[in-house]
């Protein structure tokens, strides 16, 4: 088992940064960074509303 991993070990590569261009063969792919979304209070109070109704049927469904 050991020199298995050790072979494993000598095999891989790194360099410390995304691999992005052997991901996308061998072209260079620029980030982007993740727009916001913004929500209104309406959803804010619905997504509330259901996150605490998950915990309420978790705790539920235990017993």
């Amino acid at each position: 088992m050991l020199m298995t991993a050790a072979k494993l070990l000598s095999v891989v590569d790194s360099t410390g940064q995304c691999n992005t261009m052997t991901a996308s063969g061998g072209i260079s792919v620029g980030m982007t960074r993740r727009l916001r979304i913004y929500y209104t209070e309406a959803k804010k109070g619905l997504m509330w509303v259901v996150e605490k109704f998950k915990i309420i049927f978790i705790i539920l469904t235990k017993k």
